[in-house]
């Protein structure tokens, strides 16, 4: 384990996370605007949690002795359809908790790095299978009665 591998890894998981609690926080506003304020609610911690864990990968890299990189990150799709949205956030975080998995596998870092990581993937993993349980929800109640849930 090279600390300059760990230092890239580390900031390629930065590099997705910053964007991607962007997306949660537009989200959240729309939810909230659209009246859904548990939804919006949730998503609007969803995206704290994720700049907190950010934060904590940044710390991380300085204390390798790494130098925190602000790259561009890649146009997201915005929702209106909380339907539209989970679905889409689900198969990314799906893609995601498996690219920990993999990457926690390979032992390619050194134990606090990797206390961290784990932290990391079992939050994303217990995000994952609540939007798994909220698709599941809306196909058992129905969409109209999941909205009315989240009023």
């Amino acid at each position: 384990m090279k600390k300059e591998h760990v230092i890239k890894q580390l900031q390629s998981l930065v590099d997705q996370i910053l964007p991607a609690s962007q997306n949660h926080e537009i989200h959240s506003n729309i939810f909230l605007a659209q009246g859904f304020a548990k939804l919006g609610d949730k998503y609007k911690a969803h995206a704290q949690e994720e700049r907190d864990f950010a934060v904590k990968l940044m710390n991380r890299i300085i204390d390798l002795g790494g130098k925190v990189e602000h790259n561009a990150s890649e146009s997201m799709p915005v929702y209106e359809d909380v339907r539209e949205y989970l679905a889409h956030e689900a198969e990314l975080q799906a893609a995601g908790v498996a690219a920990l998995a993999e990457c926690l596998q390979a032992q390619q870092f050194d134990i606090t790095s990797y206390e961290l990581l784990k932290e990391y993937y079992i939050d994303e993993e217990e995000d994952l299978f609540w939007m798994e349980q909220q698709l599941e929800l809306i196909e058992c109640i129905g969409y109209e009665n999941y909205l009315i849930q989240q009023l």
